[in-house]
């Protein structure tokens, strides 16, 4: 399979933006949200290519990506410790940096480490001054002023997906890709010995998140379809199911004040009070832009703000429910990268994607992308109806006279003619000397 994650671009003329002649510029997705986190006076939104910085007060906006000096560009979490001002970021191959005051500082060690298969950074929690990152193989006690390890915690013999974790009535409770389990808080932790599995009757044990509400423990079992994650609330060491928190795919569980429940799932944000009956709902950022919101948090001054991080709009404040502000980052909208081709002082992209000698789908649908210094241009089935069938576009030609106009070919759908944004044409063997391939499809076209 042809990939390339994000690219660079080395500027080697000024334009109307203030680059450094001779320097880089990263061009990565800050748009695909997967966290979102405050201080007072920042908000730090996380999205697979890197972070974006607003400024509460003067909603100035800058980004981190690894042009600027982070670890990687594939984020998995972030986390901002208020104890010391540091922010915290995960990475899917094991890799920490540590942001603090417009420096970073990371660390390697996870990443070098023995550990055999993923060591993905998946959540990261404080827990009484303690820094604890939840990854793919267990528990690490990580101290993020001296930046370094300070203990592992493996909860089998085997290594075992850690998604949160939280220490409730002098027990750690973790929940896991493979059950919810416990360990009192003064047991050698270490020892896999010391934790056993909690007993909750689900058909599918993987559980993803932990919230706590009214001195009651809470954990969301995520059995991996829609409509299908329950709540249970742990009572005097049994868990019960909460009616009210059943039936959706929760993206992110938020208490605040120990008086408001806020919820995030695939379609929109619920706001409960302490019995769970529902204040409000919101489902859409305006009458004409719905939502995907992976995390969201309240502002922790104003009570009106609700900031979001969304799975295709990124980073997103909503105030009273129909006040919406995009901060939308002039990046390309996705990672898959097959083809680049420089014309007009424009530099097109296309997205799709072939995996193997002859060429197979891999069925990629994030189109095409064109910058022209300033801003990037996106066309691709979201942005058009006409391209709702269409998959893999690998190659472009440039019509040498129209910067505007060019042809885009695709991996078994012809040839697709875009003109000022605009599909007004897709050839195939109805209307054009293109001829299918045989004996593959008689309605397939291979062209790259």
């Amino acid at each position: 399979m042809r990939f390339l994650v994000g690219f660079l671009l080395l500027v080697v003329s000024a334009n109307a933006q203030d680059y450094r002649i001779n320097s880089w510029k990263s061009h990565l997705p800050l748009n695909q949200g997967l966290g979102v986190v405050q201080s007072e006076n920042i908000v730090f939104h996380a999205s697979k290519g890197g972070l974006i910085l607003l400024d509460k007060n003067s909603e100035e906006k800058s980004v981190l990506t690894k042009a600027e000096g982070l670890l990687d560009t594939d984020l998995s979490c972030v986390f901002y410790n208020s104890l010391n001002d540091n922010l915290i970021i995960g990475y899917e191959s094991g890799g920490i940096d540590i942001y603090n005051n417009g420096g970073i500082t990371s660390y390697l060690g996870i990443i070098n480490s023995s550990v055999l298969g993923s060591k993905r950074i998946n959540r990261i929690r404080e827990i009484n001054g303690t820094i604890y990152l939840c990854t793919a193989f267990g528990i690490v006690v990580f101290d993020d002023n001296k930046v370094e390890v300070k203990d592992t915690y493996y909860l089998k013999e085997n290594n075992l997906a850690i998604n949160d974790i939280r220490l409730y009535n002098s027990m750690f409770y973790a929940a896991t890709e493979n059950g919810v389990y416990t360990a009192g808080k003064d047991l050698i932790l270490s020892n896999y010995m010391n934790w056993a599995k909690e007993d909750l009757a689900v058909s599918v044990e993987n559980f993803s998140e932990f919230f706590s509400l009214n001195e009651a423990l809470y954990v969301n079992n995520n059995a991996g379809n829609y409509y299908a994650d329950s709540v249970y609330k742990n009572v005097n060491g049994e868990w019960l199911l909460v009616p009210e928190l059943t039936g959706s795919r929760f993206k992110s569980f938020y208490v605040k004040s120990d008086e408001q429940l806020y919820v995030s799932n695939d379609f929109g944000i619920s706001i409960y009070d302490t019995l769970f009956n529902k204040i409000k709902y919101i489902y859409e950022y305006t009458p004409e832009v719905g939502m995907k919101p992976i995390q969201i948090i309240p502002d922790i001054e104003r009570e009106d703000v609700i900031w979001c991080s969304d799975k295709t709009l990124g980073l997103v404040k909503n105030r009273n429910t129909w006040y919406t502000t995009f901060y939308d980052y002039q990046n390309p909208k996705t990672k898959n990268v097959f083809k680049l081709q420089a014309a007009h002082n424009n530099m097109y992209m296309t997205s799709g994607g072939a995996s193997g000698s002859l060429w197979q789908n891999v069925w990629l649908q994030d189109g095409v992308s064109y910058y022209d210094g300033l801003d990037w241009k996106v066309i691709n089935k979201a942005t058009t109806s006409d391209l709702d069938s269409i998959f893999d576009m690998v190659d472009i030609a440039v019509d040498p006279s129209n910067e505007n106009h060019f042809f885009v070919s695709t991996l078994g759908d012809g040839v697709v003619e875009i003109l000022n944004g605009q599909v007004v044409n897709i050839h195939a063997d109805q209307n054009s000397t293109l001829q299918p391939v045989y004996p593959i499809s008689p309605a397939w076209y291979w062209i790259g």
